[in-house]
């Protein structure tokens, strides 16, 4: 990395100067749906009815319920030791990465962006820890959040076209000096003016440029000078320490996303506006009328709250005079419940249109009506899946490729020692865990053998691993039952079946982890078979007591003749 303080930059800043004003459409619109979001829009009215922030909350869950563990794979499958090694030290390293309460928070903001602004973010980031002598002690992949506004794109128009990203840090003082930075802190971001987190002015605006033409990385600031500058730190597939980011809804034409408020935002004023008409009307509602002023004691009747009774002093005059009903006039409301009632029945409809464009059933926001069928609420609830399977796929797609970058930039960055301090003791010890090493830190034998998915980000998938691990037990307890005396009794067939067992476990997630030591167990198994195969095979039991039998007869013939000799020799005796 060179440091150049007072360098001008006059390319960059022409072409950052041009991706902020690209953006500054996107960006307003995203400001505004986030002030609707945080209630801080319209604060003149009294009355709102926060639908965006009810469905917000209902999305959140249904994108991301947990944080997916990583699940690598092998692209090939084949019989592999040194490939199931490695999949194995690349999921426990990328999981270690992950696992914390920092991960988790991250990728929620990202998502939460995502739903409101129409753009989410991840930045990995590596972080080493030096002791007095400059050894690294302790290093750690994170990947960070990045607010829609600190996020910059190439204005292109589609994220394959795109050349170069950036973020946008505040740097401190103390952040500015440990790298040796001259900062201007009083130079705001432009197009962000009213942004209190970027005129603070102990904050610079700093931008982290990443350009894959050139592959180099530059620390800038707006006016051109450039802080820092440099070529890649670390090598990771689609060159940018970021993922292909959670867009909403976008067209080939722009590489900026519209958010989602911008295609209800017609409804939703009209449903504020009835609610505010609704919240006035009732604040006219309640008892209101006159009464005779003669009769003072009448108004305690009206206000006083619970059972009371109130003396009158002239009582036969009031009766003369046709009695309360004569003395209290109360103010006729049934023209404004009326306009109350048809304020509400008009807000239901434009609610029922806002609710068709977001798409949000009844059946997702657990309200459906009691005279649906079954049949009519599941096939509300499958449209409201197809509505939503989208964006839960593109949900796991950037967290999958969040995983890869963690992973490029583990075993591009970390030292063999701390990677066999993240890893099971076991693994470490396996004698090909050095040969499983040197493949993950290749970077086109990672790419081509490796392949790295995320397990289910939703809750309603958690009993589909529960089914299928009791599938998985069931096949693999069929298939044992089923070719154990086929094996015995032709051993020849070992191989084959031996190779079915594997492809069995390498089929489910849960197989894959257990692979390792199936491996061995199986060759074991089938090399015991082969030997089998190899002696003569064991005598026929019917053979055997035939043979038995014969032995016995003969035996018995030979004890009968050897009787009549002796017999005889006995009668030769007797004549002589």
């Amino acid at each position: 990395m060179t440091k150049n303080p007072d360098a001008i930059d006059t390319r960059w800043r022409d072409l950052l100067d041009d991706a902020l004003q690209c953006r500054k459409s996107f960006l307003d619109k995203a400001k505004e749906a986030e002030k609707y979001y945080r209630c801080e829009l319209n604060k003149e009215k009294n009355a709102h009815l926060h639908l965006m922030w009810s469905d917000t909350q209902i999305l959140i869950p249904t994108l991301l319920s947990r944080v997916p563990k990583p699940e690598i794979r092998r692209k090939r499958n084949i019989s592999d030791p040194v490939g199931v090694l490695s999949c194995i030290i690349n999921e426990q390293v990328v999981y270690n990465q992950v696992d914390g309460w920092s991960f988790p928070s991250e990728l929620r903001h990202a998502v939460l962006n995502y739903i409101y602004a129409g753009l989410g973010q991840l930045w990995c980031q590596y972080y080493p820890t030096f002791d007095e002598q400059g050894l690294i002690t302790f290093e750690k992949i994170t990947p960070e959040f990045v607010s829609f506004q600190d996020f910059l794109l190439e204005p292109v128009r589609r994220w394959e076209e795109c050349t170069w990203v950036g973020r946008r840090l505040l740097i401190t003082p103390k952040v500015a000096k440990e790298r040796g930075w001259e900062v201007d802190y009083d130079a705001t971001s432009k197009g962000e003016k009213g942004d209190k987190y970027s005129q603070k002015r102990d904050r610079a605006c700093v931008w982290e440029i990443w350009s894959r033409d050139t592959r180099e990385r530059l620390f800038m600031q707006e006016s051109g000078r450039i802080l820092e500058k440099g070529e890649f730190p670390f090598q990771v597939e689609g060159d940018f320490p970021c993922p292909k980011p959670l867009f909403g809804t976008y067209t080939p034409s722009d590489i900026y996303p519209i958010p989602d408020r911008e295609y209800v935002k017609e409804q939703q004023a009209e449903i504020d506006a009835l609610t505010q008409g609704g919240f006035s009307l009732m604040q006219v509602l309640g008892v209101k009328g006159a009464y005779n002023a003669s009769v003072s004691q009448l108004a305690d009747i009206v206000t006083f709250k619970g059972n009371k009774l109130v003396p009158v002093r002239d009582w036969e005059g009031l009766q003369e005079t046709g009695g309360l009903k004569s003395a209290v006039e109360f103010f006729p409301m049934e023209e404004i419940t009326k306009t109350l009632n048809n304020t509400l029945e008009a807000r239901e409809r434009v609610k029922a249109d806002y609710r068709e464009i977001t798409g949000m059933a009844d059946i997702i926001r657990g309200n459906s009506s009691p005279y649906e069928t079954a049949s009519a609420q599941q096939e509300k609830s499958n449209f409201a899946v197809l509505r939503i399977a989208d964006r839960q796929k593109d949900v796991q797609r950037f967290i999958a490729d969040t995983y890869r970058i963690v992973a490029d930039m583990a075993f591009d960055l970390f030292s063999d020692e701390t990677i066999a301090s993240i890893v099971d003791a076991d693994i470490v010890q396996h004698p090909n865990f050095a040969e499983a090493l040197q493949l993950l830190r290749d970077d086109k034998s990672r790419g081509y053998i490796l392949e790295i998915e995320s397990e289910a980000t939703l809750a309603i998938n958690m009993s589909k691993e529960r089914a299928e691990t009791t599938e998985f037990t069931n096949a693999v307890g069929q298939f044992l039952g089923q070719v154990l005396p086929i094996a015995r009794d032709m051993p020849e067939s070992a191989q084959v079946l031996g190779e079915i067992l594997k492809n069995i476990f390498r089929k489910y997630s849960g197989g894959r982890k257990q692979e390792l030591a199936i491996e061995g167990s199986v060759e074991a198994f089938m090399q015991s078979l082969q030997q089998k195969a190899q002696q003569p095979p064991p005598p026929d039991p019917a053979m055997m007591k035939a043979q038995n039998d014969m032995q016995l007869g003969q035996m018995k013939l030979q004890q009968q003749a050897q009787e009549s000799q002796a017999k005889m020799a006995i009668k030769n005796n007797d004549l002589y």
